[in-house]
C-alpha cells in the first residue's frame, strides 16, 4: 500500500529547495551573491536569510532519507536487477544525457554572467563546453549521489542475505533512543568525511548514510510509530536545537563544511528528520488531485526550476527592481515555467527518457 506522507514530504520538500534557491541567488550572508540586488548584509536579520539558515541543514538529508524508505518498499516487489534498471532510468539517465539535452541551458547562463569573464579568450572551444556542461548539473547532483547510494545498498543486500538465509533481520535489540543518539553520532561524523573539495553538495560521507538508514531503520511501522506518537516533543528539540545553530552560526558561509560538520548543526538536522518524518505520517498520510499531481512532476520540478530560475535571474539583470519584485517574479515563474517545461518534456519521445527518465509506454 503506497505511503502517501512520504509523497506528501517529498514535493513540499521539492518546493522548498525552489524556494531555498530563489534567495540562494541573491544571497549575501556569508558568502557572495551569484546576482547582485540584496542590501549588503551588515549583520541584518533578514526572511531570505533565517529561511536559508533553516532549512538548508536538513532538506537534502531528509530527501535521502525518503528516498531509502521508498526504496525498502519498492523491493519488496522487485528484484535487485529490476530495481537497478529504474534507478538508471530515473536517476543516472537524467543527471548525465539530461544535463546535455537540457542542463546546457543554466550551466550557459553562468557561464555568460560569472565564469565567462574569468576564462582567457584564447580557451579552447571543447573546455568552453565541458565548463557549460558541469555548469549545468545543478540540482542533479542530488541523482549522482542517491545513484550511488543505490549501487551500495544492492551490494549490503547482498551481503546481509548471504548471512542472513536471504532474510533481513529489522528487530530492534536494544531501545529505539539508543539506536537514534548512535545514528545522531554516525551522521556528525559522516559530515566530516567524503566530502567533495569546492563542490560541498556531494557529502557522501552523510548523505550515503542516511539512505542506508532510511531503508533500514525509518521504513520500519513501530519507528515511524514511535515518531508518530512523539511530534510534540520532537518539535520542542528541534525548535531549540534550531534557535541555537543559528544564532551560534548566522552570517557564516553554511555551504562550508567547517559549518555542516558542526555537532548543533547536525544535532538539528537530524531532530528536523525525525519531526518531519513523524509530523508526515501522522498529519499527511492523505491525497486528492492536487497532491497526486504534485507528486507526478515533483522531479520535473526539481529538474527544470534552477535552469529556468537562472534565466529569469539573467532577464532581471540591471533592471533595478525591488528584491521583493525579483523574489515573487522568481517564484511564480520557477513553478510555472518547471510545470510547463514538464508538460512539454513529457510527451516527446526520446527527450522525456533523456531529461525526466520516463520511458515510453509498453
Amino acid at each position: 500500500m503506497r505511503k502517501r506522507y512520504l509523497d506528501n514530504i517529498r514535493w513540499i520538500t521539492i518546493i522548498l529547495v525552489v524556494i531555498f534557491h530563489i534567495f540562494f541567488y541573491y544571497n549575501n550572508i556569508g558568502t557572495e551573491p551569484m546576482f547582485a540586488g540584496a542590501a549588503d548584509y551588515n549583520g541584518k536579520i533578514t526572511f531570505a536569510g533565517i529561511f536559508q539558515y533553516f532549512v538548508h541543514p536538513w532538506f537534502m538529508l531528509l530527501l535521502f532519507v525518503v528516498a531509502g524508505m521508498s526504496a525498502k518498499y519498492a523491493l519488496q516487489s522487485r528484484t535487485n536487477k529490476e530495481f537497478l534498471r529504474g534507478r538508471v532510468d530515473k536517476l543516472l539517465v537524467p543527471s548525465t544525457l539530461g544535463v546535455l539535452a537540457f542542463g546546457w541551458v543554466g550551466g550557459y547562463v553562468i557561464y555568460l554572467h560569472t565564469a565567462s569573464a574569468n576564462i582567457p579568450a584564447e580557451t579552447p572551444a571543447f573546455v568552453k563546453l565541458i565548463i557549460i556542461w558541469s555548469s549545468g548539473i545543478g540540482a542533479l547532483w542530488f541523482c549522482h549521489v542517491l545513484f550511488l547510494a543505490t549501487l551500495i545498498l544492492i551490494l549490503v543486500r547482498k551481503i546481509v542475505s548471504k548471512f542472513s538465509g536471504n532474510k533481513e533481520k529489522t528487530r530492534n535489540r536494544f531501545p529505539l533512543w539508543i539506536l537514534f543518539v548512535l545514528m545522531y553520532f554516525i551522521f556528525w561524523g559522516g559530515s566530516h568525511i567524503l566530502n567533495m573539495p569546492l563542490i560541498t553538495a556531494y557529502r557522501l560521507g552523510i548523505y550515503i548514510p542516511a539512505f542506508l538508514f532510511g531503508y533500514y531503520v525509518f521504513s520500519r511501522e513501530d519507528v515511524i510509530e514511535k515518531l508518530k506518537k512523539n511530534v510534540l516533543p520532537l518539535l520542542v528539540m528541534a525548535v531549540a536545537a534550531g534557535i541555537y545553530y543559528i544564532s551560534r552560526n548566522y552570517g557564516k558561509n553554511y555551504t562550508e563544511v567547517s559549518v555542516l560538520s558542526r555537532w548543533d548543526l547536525n544535532l538539528y538536522a537530524f531532530l528536523m528528520v525525525l519531526l518531519v518524518l513523524g509530523a508526515g505520517a501522522r498529519f499527511l498520510d492523505w491525497h486528492n488531485a492536487f497532491t497526486d499531481y504534485m507528486q507526478r512532476s515533483s522531479f520535473g520540478i526539481y529538474v527544470f526550476h534552477i535552469p529556468v530560475m537562472l534565466v529569469i535571474n539573467y532577464l532581471l539583470v540591471d533592471k533595478n527592481l525591488p528584491m521583493g519584485a525579483v523574489y515573487g517574479i522568481e517564484f511564480c515563474g520557477a513553478l510555472a515555467g518547471s510545470l510547463l517545461l514538464y508538460e512539454v518534456v513529457r510527451r516527446i519521445p526520446v527527450l522525456r527518457y533523456w531529461i525526466l527518465g520516463i520511458r515510453k509506454a509498453r
